[in-house]
């Protein structure tokens, strides 16, 4: 009989191992506020890793980015945190799996000037942590749930 490690996942089925996650953690992605999402998608960086991709070679990382933007569909806030993969080979494709919150253009958020932030690995997360929750984004959104929660993998 076949066993899966319980702290691996594969790339293929990140979003809905995401997705089982939230759920096993007693939430709903819709419902999520910032805060509540920025706290499980660092735990499940935190407890599962990803088949092939090593993080301590910066193929698993995080990065944090937020600011207005019109993707055609007129201006929003964009708030997201993403996990970046990308294997040592030059050929592979570089994958991003994002939690994404989008919230409609308010005067507070239009102020707030798009910015982005990176962490390479488990080692600095903690300061990773404490840029993100000190920014002036997530201070102004946190506990808002009034965003549209999306989740999408993709190559870039």
């Amino acid at each position: 009989m076949f066993f899966r490690n319980n702290n691996e996942v594969k790339l293929k089925t990140i979003d809905a191992d995401f997705k089982t996650f939230v759920v096993d953690e007693g939430c709903l992605l819709s419902d999520l506020s910032v805060n509540d999402g920025f706290t499980l998608f660092l735990k499940f960086y935190q407890t599962k890793r990803v088949k092939t991709y090593d993080i301590q070679k910066d193929e698993d990382m995080l990065l944090f980015e937020y600011g207005v933007y019109d993707w055609g569909d007129g201006e929003s806030f964009y708030l997201s945190f993403t996990r970046q993969l990308s294997s040592a080979n030059p050929r592979a494709k570089i994958w991003q799996f994002r939690l994404q919150f989008k919230f409609p253009v308010e005067e507070r958020l239009t102020v707030i000037p798009g910015d982005n932030l990176w962490c390479s690995d488990l080692n600095g997360l903690e300061v990773f942590m404490d840029k993100v929750v000190t920014s002036p984004a997530f201070q102004t959104v946190s506990d808002s749930r009034n965003g549209e929660v999306g989740l999408t993998l993709f190559s870039v």
